[in-house]
């Protein structure tokens, strides 16, 4: 069974000014860092259940809430997470 899930991974991407980030970009980024976290809470969601609990840790990052030039795909992508 699982009795702790930690979601710590994520990639940065690209450095890339917002208005020269493709969609492609946008959507790998949001496929790792976010729908990640969703697919394995989902997944690990059951096993704790059956166990009788668990906890679950989604480390995001200070991109979420602080700007740094060139990251935007991947600042929304953390503040998803956050």
């Amino acid at each position: 069974g699982i009795d702790v899930l930690a979601n710590i991974a994520g990639i940065p991407g690209k450095m890339t000014p917002l208005h020269e980030t493709t969609e492609e970009t946008f959507e790998d980024l949001i496929a790792i860092n976010l729908r990640g976290v969703f697919l394995t809470m989902k997944m690990s969601l059951p096993h704790m259940i059956a166990r009788g609990g668990g906890s679950i840790v989604n480390v995001a990052s200070t991109a979420a809430l602080i700007g740094t030039p060139g990251l935007v795909a991947y600042a929304e992508s953390k503040a998803g997470v956050a």
